[in-house]
């Protein structure tokens, strides 16, 4: 097994010619939308925009029971999750790994770009990680992003954003993940900043680079694994019904206000402060949480105790432990509990104003 990725940049419609010269000739195509590019495949379409292993083992079925010899993944990441807990199955069974091809219809989750995958089991999240699960071949074409709606765009683009901030703080960052998350911070701030001003949509050049920088994101997370907003995320999701990248992206300014207060961290947020055109650490929490009502992606949730309790024990310890500050159960429930109520009206109208005014 190689690491290595053919990344085609070219239009989804060649799915079929790069798919041949991957040598899969019979693939099961999982996917909910352009599910007609392929006359061939045998389509797979049962799966829950938050992937159960039950779909991953339908799937399977399906792969092996029609004799598949490939599998592709048109989507975004709760996709292209389920066809990596495909090919993970597969390989727990000891079978031939086939080529897996992956072409991201979101710039947000990265996972076309990462070796593991986020897969729920009787309604609890497990982490699944194999060099296998890496697609050996990704199509990127910014046209499909141009047809999504604005709220998804703006979710998947603070989901990628977040991913190489938190991969640039992350415990395991290195000079080459830095470098690739910095890349990915340059290119998705002017997408994101043009959505915050514009609900029209995206433009080719905008699709471009937002799908480039989500791409950037998900090779440094696949280094170095993500931190305290994406495990606080998973169950904000599950619980409330919202879109994963809204869910890690409003833990990001109280996390932020928390690292504030560690001596170790304040290099990192002057850097990270710096990368986002501020001239100081201290008003990140505001520039995220101003970017966050440009986005109209704020939460107003209202968590009782009953369910703040729930969502503090649900923190996967292992994702706080690559996290670099520590953070114990008080602190974590204080951090839900700041992240799901909305901030008063003269907190916000200052946090936009240092949005609007950053300088990317």
């Amino acid at each position: 097994m190689t690491d290595t990725q053919q990344v085609f940049r070219t239009s989804h419609a060649k799915v079929d010619q790069i798919a041949e010269s991957l040598g899969i000739h019979r693939p099961l195509l999982v996917a909910g939308h352009f599910r007609n590019l392929l006359p061939s495949a045998v389509i797979f379409s049962g799966f829950h925009p938050n992937p159960d292993f039950a779909d991953c083992s339908a799937g399977l079925d399906l792969y092996q029971n029609r004799q598949c010899d490939g599998i592709i993944a048109i989507g975004g990441g709760s996709c292209i999750d389920t066809a990596k807990g495909i090919l993970y199955l597969l390989n727990q069974q000891g079978q031939h790994v086939p080529p897996f091809l992956a072409v991201p219809t979101t710039a947000g989750s990265g996972s076309e770009a990462t070796d593991s995958a986020v897969v729920y089991v009787d309604g609890k999240k497990q982490s699944l990680q194999d060099r296998s699960l890496k697609p050996c071949a990704v199509i990127l074409d910014p046209s499909v992003l141009t047809f999504l709606p604005r709220h998804q765009l703006t979710s998947c683009a603070m989901d990628a954003l977040c991913q190489a901030v938190e991969s640039h703080w992350s415990r395991k960052s290195s000079a080459e993940s830095q470098v690739l998350a910095e890349k990915a911070i340059h290119m998705l701030l002017p997408g994101i900043h043009m959505l915050a001003k514009n609900t029209d949509g995206l433009q080719t050049e905008q699709a471009e680079t937002l799908l480039e920088g989500s791409h950037l994101a998900g090779q440094a997370i696949c280094m170095t694994r993500t931190t305290a907003c994406h495990a606080m995320s998973y169950m904000i999701t599950k619980t409330f019904g919202i879109p994963h990248g809204q869910a890690v992206a409003i833990t990001m300014p109280s996390t932020i206000q928390h690292m504030l207060s560690s001596v170790s961290m304040q290099d990192e947020l002057a850097h990270l402060a710096n990368l986002l055109g501020l001239n100081r650490a201290e008003i990140l929490p505001a520039f995220f949480l101003g970017m966050l009502s440009r986005l109209s992606l704020l939460a107003d949730l209202k968590p009782d105790t009953d369910t703040l309790d729930f969502l503090t024990n649900s923190v996967n310890p292992e994702r706080l432990s690559n996290h670099p500050v520590s953070l114990d159960a008080e602190t974590i429930r204080e951090l839900y509990t700041i992240s799901l109520r909305l901030p008063d009206p003269d907190m916000l109208q200052a946090a936009e104003n240092i949005f609007d005014s950053a300088r990317f």
